[in-house]
């Protein structure tokens, strides 16, 4: 499955589509940034309001950024799901939600690189997301 890459200010980014479904079933489509520097996949305080996320009852993880900095997301299980048709990879996996806004969701090794194989080629500006393995069935 191959996405074209998002440019912002002349730099290419690997940022692709992804559908996130909510515990009763509502599904938003968000823009994803596919970071090997994330040891997370976490997700924006906007995509939460849109899903109506109760996280009251999740637990609280603190996590540290590569500047330093030290923030907390909570921890809560959701359906994942990257679409180039006719290919579909759904999954489920854990996820936080953070509570500073961020440019856009983060797919990170967690929740995301544990599940999947990328090439990423910045001079022709693609992602090609292949499922591993260990992609659980849905």
């Amino acid at each position: 499955m191959r996405f074209p890459t998002l440019t912002v200010r002349n730099c290419s980014r690997p940022v692709v589509s992804l559908v996130i479904e909510s515990p009763h079933g509502s599904r938003i489509l968000v823009d994803a940034l596919v970071d090997t520097g994330s040891d997370v996949t976490l997700l924006t305080p906007h995509a939460a309001d849109l899903l109506q996320l109760n996280l009251t009852d999740c637990p609280e993880v603190e996590i540290q950024s590569a500047l330093g900095t030290t923030g907390t997301y909570r921890r809560l299980e959701l359906n994942l799901e990257l679409r180039r048709p006719p290919e579909v990879f759904r999954w489920r996996t854990p996820v936080g939600v953070v509570s500073r806004q961020l440019a856009y969701c983060i797919l990170g090794i967690q929740g995301f690189f544990e599940f999947f194989r990328m090439t990423y080629d910045a001079h022709h500006q693609w992602i090609e997301v292949e499922p591993s393995q260990f992609l659980p069935s849905q």
